[in-house]
């Protein structure tokens, strides 16, 4: 986690290469909570 330049916190994006659902928070969560699959088929996004 960072901040941004106005000092707000930011986290990372993630999605599911299943789904696409958006994760956003340091890590991919465990679990997609839309599909059901394992955090190692999350990307991060920019």
């Amino acid at each position: 986690m960072g901040r941004d330049k106005s000092g707000k916190k930011h986290y990372k994006r993630w999605k599911c290469r299943v789904c696409g659902y958006i994760h956003e928070g340091p890590e991919p969560p465990d679990i997609c909570p839309v599909c059901g699959v394992p955090k190692d088929m999350f990307d991060p996004v920019e």
